[in-house]
Parts: C-alpha cells; sequence; structure tokens
C-alpha cells in the first residue's frame, strides 16, 4: 500500500497499524476516504510532514498564539465560572510542564502571547516523531487549541472533546419572562467528542 504521494505506507507502531487496517476492514464495495481519519493523516504524515516538519510545527504555534482557552467570555456569569475552571488549570499545566505561560483575557480583541511561551512551545515539539505532529496539528485545528492538544497527546486531559466546546454548549438564547425582561438561558447540552477525537489518540503519542 502506498500514499498519494508514491511512498510506502510504513507506520511507527503496531496500534496505529492495526487502526488503519480497521478502517480499510470497515469499508464496504465502495471506498470512502472521508471515513478513513487515520489513513489520511498518516498520508500527510509520509508525504508532508517527514519531509517538511516544521510545517507541522508553525501550525501548532500558529493555533497556540490564538488558543481558544486564552480568550474568555466575560458573561453570562455561569460560562466564565466554566471556562475559568476548566482552563485555567491547562493554562497552569503548560506553565508547569513545558515552561509556556499563556496570557489569557475577555473579549473579542488578538491577545498577544509571549515570545518566551511560543519558544517554550516549540521546544516540547522538536522531539515529537512526525506521525505525533501530524496528529497534534490535527488535534489542535480541531479544538482550536494547542495545549488542549498537548494536554491528550503527553496524558494530562482525556476530556478534549468536552473542553474545546465549552462555549457552544453554552450557547445563550434570550426568553422574555412575563415582566417582559429579557434573560439568557443556556439551551443546548454539551455536544459529544467529535469523532475525529477518538481515532487521533493513536497518533497523537510521541
Amino acid at each position: 500500500m502506498k500514499t498519494p504521494l508514491g511512498a510506502p505506507l510504513m507506520l511507527p507502531n503496531p496500534g496505529l497499524a492495526e487502526a488503519v487496517a480497521e478502517e480499510w476492514r470497515a469499508q464496504g464495495e465502495k471506498i470512502m476516504p472521508a471515513t478513513m481519519h487515520l489513513t489520511r493523516l498518516t498520508n500527510t504524515a509520509i508525504d508532508r510532514v517527514i519531509p517538511d516538519r516544521c510545517f507541522a510545527e508553525n501550525e501548532i504555534l500558529k493555533t497556540a498564539r490564538n488558543d481558544v482557552i486564552c480568550y474568555r467570555a466575560d458573561a453570562p456569569a455561569e460560562l466564565v465560572v466554566r471556562q475559568r475552571e476548566a482552563w485555567d488549570p491547562l493554562l497552569v499545566w503548560a506553565d508547569r510542564e513545558y515552561g509556556a505561560m499563556l496570557a489569557a483575557g475577555t473579549g473579542i480583541g488578538f491577545i498577544e502571547q509571549p515570545d518566551a511561551a511560543m519558544e517554550a512551545l516549540r521546544r516540547t515539539l522538536a522531539p515529537r516523531v512526525p506521525f505525533a505532529l501530524t496528529g497534534l496539528t490535527a488535534a489542535a485545528t480541531l479544538c482550536s487549541s494547542a495545549i488542549i492538544a498537548l494536554a491528550l497527546a503527553d496524558g494530562a486531559d482525556e476530556r478534549g472533546g468536552v473542553l474545546c466546546r465549552l462555549e457552544p454548549g453554552m450557547r445563550i438564547t434570550k426568553r422574555s419572562d412575563g415582566d417582559g425582561t429579557r434573560k439568557p438561558s443556556p439551551h443546548r447540552p454539551e455536544k459529544k467528542p467529535n469523532s475525529k477525537a477518538r481515532p487521533l489518540s493513536c497518533a497523537l503519542r510521541r
């Protein structure tokens, strides 16, 4: 079996190889590439990341500069609390684990991240194999968070699908009370983790 660019599809560990094989076994008469997330990741790792790992590192760092856990709501109060309780420990963990202390704030304005934090994250990406970098890039994109992706990869937290959806899960609608005032109320439960998140765990490990 070969990648789209003709390279041998050689995988780094039995777990990932079995997961890719399972994707192929699940195909029917018609091959559905859109359902084969790990196969696509391994193709990307072999065809793009192995020849140019800086591509993956830069994508992850670009996500870190706009990391969703750094952008907080200032209302409603329940969402403010949920974001603080879920995301503050991740910021502390990133600082303790990697020496990367990201800045956080409220509002929609761009938050400039310290150069020292970005360099610290680059250092933690440096020893990771191309397949792990590819998985990290995909997870960071799915979660809009390099820190959540790293926490998933390094076993610090397995709730990525929930942590990156705190705001959508607390989407607010307006309802009118009897006195004519309008008050916010949560109307949607937490989304289930993206279907891609489970197979990503095979590719995220160092």
